[in-house]
């Protein structure tokens, strides 16, 4: 009899086995049924779900999405913790398949490689598949950054192919289910105004507060263009970097027939922008500034909690190796995710 088998993986030495006939699960219906199950597991253990978006309508659909993962990964000893932790954030979400691309084929550094992803993710996510390709014969090792673009055209958008979505990661960005699923409703939400809801990168310094990653000034928010939604309000920021992005099929199929989507065009993109924005920046913008809408700067807006001025934990990226909260000498990384935006005119917000 045809079965569905899943994993669910509790810590590094505890995998759960679910192995279930396919009449159990015969209508889509029984099928987000049964992913709600396996979901309480993730739940119980890791605690990764917001409320706020958990309450909502589309997480529910979140829970039934398909996602294909690059991560650029530059062989670096020193960089498998940061690259552990990513595939660790990834195993939240319920099904996903996972490319590392990286720039050597040698025998012993992809098995290095293979390690990790075993130690991690033994069963895969959701049991999806995980592979490494090898990118050589670069003009220059930063164009590594740009070897996942043929998988949005030519495996993501491939109607044989299933994927809801795409998700491109520098390997040192810690981005989980709770973000994809913030990702995921605000898309719906902020559509039709036609901006695209944007993350915030995250350091922890050596006292142990969060910092943000990307910003060396506060900004006051009252004089920035908002969009009102509930208790949120969002917004353009001044840098918008991200070191990833996220995709639906619409979103991907705008990318694709873009200038942003080729290493050259982009560079006349932003050139066009008076911005500075060199190879591995422009390879992460995704559609930054593809479309923008009237009174925006760029494509990507971030939300505040319209009382605290703070942004949701549900927007925030770890970037893991902390360059810049550890430099002392470097402007960025110095102020507090919770001071970055302020308003003296917090009641009207």
């Amino acid at each position: 009899m045809e079965s569905f088998i899943y994993f669910i993986q509790l810590t590094e030495n505890d995998v759960v086995e679910l192995n279930i006939s396919k009449d159990h699960i015969t209508s889509m219906f029984q099928k987000k049924c049964f992913l709600f199950l396996i979901w309480g597991f993730y739940r119980a253990v890791f605690g990764v779900v917001c409320p706020y978006l958990e309450e909502k309508e589309s997480f529910k659909e979140a829970l039934d999405t398909y996602t294909l993962v690059a991560i650029t990964f530059h062989y670096d000893e020193s960089r498998f913790c940061y690259l552990e932790k990513v595939l660790e954030c990834l195993s939240s979400f319920p099904k996903a398949d996972i490319a590392i691309f990286t720039n050597t084929r040698f025998g012993p550094k992809i098995a290095r490689i293979e390690k990790s992803i075993k130690k991690i993710l033994p069963h895969g996510v959701g049991g999806g598949s995980t592979s490494i390709k090898s990118c050589l014969f670069l003009k220059h090792p930063y164009e590594l950054t740009w070897c996942h673009k043929g998988m949005i055209r030519d495996e993501f958008l491939n109607e044989s192919n299933h994927y809801t979505h795409f998700v491109y990661l520098e390997d040192d960005i810690a981005l989980d289910f709770n973000n994809f699923c913030y990702f995921f409703h605000f898309r719906k939400v902020l559509k039709d105004l036609g901006v695209l809801p944007g993350f915030l990168r995250f350091e922890i310094s050596p006292s142990g507060d969060e910092v943000v990653s990307d910003f060396i000034y506060r900004y006051s928010i009252d004089c920035m263009y908002k969009i009102p939604h509930e208790n949120l309000v969002f917004f353009n920021t001044e840098n918008p970097y991200m070191a990833c992005f996220i995709l639906d099929r619409e979103l991907a199929k705008e990318y694709v027939d873009s200038p942003s989507f080729d290493n050259n065009q982009s560079q006349l993109l932003i050139w066009s922008k008076n911005l500075n924005w060199p190879t591995r920046e422009r390879a992460a913008m995704g559609l930054t500034f593809e479309n923008i809408p009237p009174y925006f700067s760029s494509r990507y807006v971030l939300p505040v909690n319209s009382a605290t001025i703070c942004c949701p934990n549900f927007c925030l990226i770890h970037h893991l190796p902390n360059n810049y909260a550890n430099d002392p000498n470097h402007p960025a990384g110095k102020i507090s995710i919770n001071s970055l935006f302020y308003s003296s005119r917090r009641r009207s917000l």
